[in-house]
């Protein structure tokens, strides 16, 4: 975890990694929190980019982890993701 990250983004944080089996490979970041409002990057593999059939596409990822993390931190009202 970064250092100087707020217990909210620790929390957002925890759900990310405790998702990995579901989100398969992509790398994802926490970019920020604001208004209620979590921004990731979702950087897919670029080992399966050429299969796309091995990993789970990024819209896929967001909608599993926007799930996951407003189940987990009803704080969060909403999940985009963001380049």
């Amino acid at each position: 975890m970064q250092r100087g990250s707020t217990a909210l983004e620790r929390r957002v944080q925890q759900i990310v990694a405790g998702s990995r089996t579901w989100i398969g490979t992509a790398v994802v970041e926490l970019v920020g929190i604001s208004d209620g409002v979590a921004s990731l990057r979702i950087i897919p593999n670029p080992c399966t980019s050429h299969h796309p059939s091995y990993d789970v596409p990024p819209d896929m990822v967001l909608a599993v982890l926007e799930e996951r993390i407003r189940e987990g931190v009803p704080e969060i009202r909403r999940v985009v993701a963001v380049q």
